[in-house]
């Protein structure tokens, strides 16, 4: 090999790992924050489809939505930001994903 050109041991099919664990880290946070908006449409459906029989009510509905958004807005600035900024906002979806599940399932 040429000087300069071989591949440290940290490094990983040409990533460092940083950027590996990064991307590992929105990965999973993305899953988090689309299975939020899958929780939400759930609960939405459940709504309309309950009828006038007991179902989740408007504020369920609502808060759910609510936290859907926030997840997928976080997320996108972790997809499209790099450094500590999109770092704490991929962090961020979960602790709102454990407070929403909490509140509105555990409570």
């Amino acid at each position: 090999m040429a000087a300069g050109t071989e591949n440290p041991s940290w490094r990983r099919g040409g990533r460092s790992a940083v950027a590996s664990l990064s991307a590992a880290l929105r990965f999973a946070s993305g899953t988090v924050a689309a299975g939020l908006l899958v929780l939400a449409a759930a609960v939405a459906t459940a709504a309309v489809v309950s009828g006038d029989r007991p179902g989740p009510g408007v504020a369920a509905v609502a808060g759910h939505a609510a936290v859907a958004v926030a997840a997928l807005t976080l997320q996108v600035i972790a997809d499209r930001r790099r450094g500590p900024i999109a770092a704490l906002a991929a962090l961020l979806v979960f602790p709102l994903a454990a407070a929403t599940l909490w509140f509105w399932w555990w409570n």
